[in-house]
């Protein structure tokens, strides 16, 4: 019985790994085809941005006012 539980133990451990490795093939993958599997390596750069930060301003324009005669025949 210990022999038959550890046997089991054991298959399900290479299966569980199998299953794993299976997961990270590419989802299209045919029978007969070759792929690679490539790591590339993280890259970082570090930039620096100068930023102007400043409030919100407002401006003020005082247009004059234009008048039309107007004569009405009132008269």
């Amino acid at each position: 019985m210990k022999k038959f539980l550890l046997a089991s133990a054991t298959a399900a451990a290479f299966a569980g790994v199998a299953f794993g490795q299976a997961a990270d093939l590419p989802p299209s993958a045919t029978a007969g085809e070759c792929f690679a599997r490539v790591l590339i390596p993280e890259t970082t750069e570090v930039l620096t941005e100068q930023v102007v930060d400043r409030e919100a301003s407002f401006e003020i324009n005082v247009i004059p006012a234009q008048y039309e005669l107007y004569l009405s025949s009132v008269f």
